[in-house]
């Protein structure tokens, strides 16, 4: 008993749970049931069912849920959060393979301690071209026996996400290090959003700012390292790769599963085949500053935009991953406050569709492949079509309105809508009577003026870009819509009653009577006679020599193939 003054009052020890060996408990979110001042973050005695005793880091104070950061990494009861928590938080400074916690239990992996201030988590080593895609997300793993990380192939990429997205851990950005042939060249240490994916699919992640560079190469470039996080292209020859066209021109890759190189094509000419390629991570120091959140993201995904604006402090417009029932999908969220609302997808599939090519383009930042099919909804209203979009043509972002690769079969009708389920660049195809429900949709609507574009026998070729106002249609019938000079001209042409006239390409719904073929779609101001300058043409009867339709007299009369393209103005959100 102790005299207060007050009175007697009887005075007891309190010995706090996990404060020793003797008194553990079986894991830290235990602590959300005891109270007192002295639970919060520290170290504490961990007994994990099957696992013996060990010190762990437990971040408990509010606004935490009680959990672990793991421990000194030498066993796997102490396995720890990353090379850089073992570092800073239990003073582990010698470089070698140690025990990092996820899901799946105790991996190991090796940490460097020693370079560029340690803490360097390892989560590939690639000295093979023997890689499948199935391999690159995890290629060790609870179990993996081997010591050698350094020099075999190895990955715990999978892993990169759980570290990275620790709330405990600080700050917006993280690094990585990518290296080759030998430690500390070939490569460089790199600074990367913290939301960004280390297993991500999309070729987006390029806000990727390079901080030391190792050795003398050219950065960025398309013949080396370019200026993306690197990520994973299944379906190419570069597994995991900084490349944008990851089966063309893929320089630059960690991963590869083809023989001509050794592992990967990594700098051209400069160490083309370096024999082997390391890529590390080294997150913010764990200091508890909850000043991150991973939702929204791969790892993540919200379940709506709304969702996004409730939960995500400083959410703005942009991509974010949503959940809808088991599939997650990539959208534009447009956020106000505290409501957010769906601006569309990616186009990535008709559950997900964009609204037009340039959307895919500028919000989504794809950019390759150069032309591909993609699902687009205008206005989010109204039927899902599918399309191609030209992502390198002319600054990209261009929505396929027509292909017209023959004379055969065009009329009234099927000018607007032939072979929606089919897009081609090299078959007739045509999705023109959506063209002005893209243009007009609410997205767009605060623009004066929108582009199309013609080009004939090969992109960016026989044809040019034209500046319009958005006012104008693309299904006109009648009273024509003068064009200007052209804002990219190819070829040198001029306008002329023998090729393309200065008339936006318009409708012909009429009959030239006396004649057996003549304009459907065309720029002619005279369709049934002097019509060059056509993009598809009406056959009736008879001779029908035009591949596909008169386009310039003398110098391009029969270009084999026509395409007509839009390019709305720029989204407002």
């Amino acid at each position: 008993q102790v005299c207060t003054p007050t009175g007697w009052v009887l005075q007891v020890n309190v010995v706090r749970p996990g404060s020793s060996p003797a008194n553990p408990l079986t894991a830290c979110s235990d602590l959300a049931i005891v109270s007192g001042s002295n639970v919060g973050n520290g170290y504490y005695y961990i007994a994990a069912p099957g696992y013996p005793t060990a010190r762990l880091f437990c971040a408990a104070a509010p606004p935490f849920t009680p959990h672990s950061l793991g421990g000194d990494g030498t066993t796997p009861a102490s396995a720890g959060l990353s090379c850089r928590t073992i570092m800073d938080l239990f003073a582990q400074n010698t470089s070698r393979a140690y025990y990092i916690k996820t899901a799946d239990g105790p991996v190991r992996t090796y940490c460097d301690m020693d370079r560029n201030g340690g803490g360097w988590t390892l989560l590939v080593t690639s000295a093979t071209n023997a890689w499948t895609a199935a391999m690159v997300p995890l290629r060790a793993g609870p179990g993996y026996n081997s010591n050698d990380f350094i020099s075999l192939d190895f990955s715990i990429l999978q892993y990169g996400n759980d570290i990275k997205a620790e709330p405990f851990v600080s700050g917006q950005r993280m690094l990585v290090r990518m290296e080759a042939t030998t430690f500390g060249q070939w490569g460089g240490i790199w600074s990367a959003r913290r939301r960004y994916s280390f297993s991500s699919q999309y070729n987006t992640q390029t806000d990727f700012i390079i901080q030391q560079q190792f050795s003398s190469y050219t950065y960025p470039s398309d013949q080396g390292i370019e200026a993306r996080m690197p990520y994973t292209a299944s379906g190419s020859r570069g597994l995991l790769t900084t490349s944008l066209l990851a089966d063309t021109e893929w320089w630059g890759s960690i991963i590869s599963s083809t023989s001509q190189y050794s592992p990967a094509p990594w700098i051209y000419v400069s160490n083309a085949e370096p024999g082997i390629i390391w890529y590390w991570m080294k997150e913010g120091p764990a200091t508890g500053l909850n000043d991150y959140s991973d939702y929204g993201t791969e790892n993540a995904p919200a379940p709506s935009c709304t969702a996004i604006a409730l939960n995500l402090p400083g959410a703005v417009n942009g991509a974010y991953f949503i959940a809808q029932g088991n599939v997650t999908y990539k959208k534009y969220c447009i956020i106000s406050g505290s409501s957010g609302r769906e601006m569309c997808g990616d186009g990535s599939s008709a559950l997900n569709p964009a609204l037009s090519c340039r959307v895919i383009m500028e919000k989504f930042g794809v950019t390759m492949p150069p032309q591909a099919v993609y699902w687009l909804r205008p206005n989010n209203t109204g039927t899902v079509f599918q399309t191609i979009c030209d992502m390198a043509t002319a600054g990209g972002g261009w929505t396929l309105l027509s292909t017209t690769a023959t004379n055969a079969g065009w009329n009234n009708v099927n000018v607007l809508l032939r072979n929606p389920d089919a897009p081609s660049t090299s078959a007739d195809f045509s999705v023109l009577t959506y063209a002005d429900a893209i243009k007009n949709a609410d997205a767009f609507n605060n623009n004066t003026v929108m582009q199309f574009r013609l080009d004939a026998n090969a992109f960016g070729s026989w044809g040019g870009v034209w500046t319009v106002p958005s006012a104008y249609t693309f299904v006109k019938t009648g009273a024509l819509q003068a064009l200007n000079a052209p804002t990219i001209l190819w070829n040198g042409w001029s306008y002329s009653d023998s090729g393309i006239e200065a008339w936006m390409p318009w409708l012909n719904t009429g009959v030239c009577s006396g004649t057996t073929t003549y304009a459907l779609l065309t720029t002619s101001a005279s369709p049934c006679t002097m019509w060059y300058g056509t993009l598809m043409v009406k056959y009736v009867s008879g001779a029908n020599n035009w591949a596909p339709s008169p386009w310039i007299n003398t110098a391009m009369v029969n270009p084999g193939v026509i395409w007509y393209w839009l390019r709305e103005g720029p989204a407002r959100y």
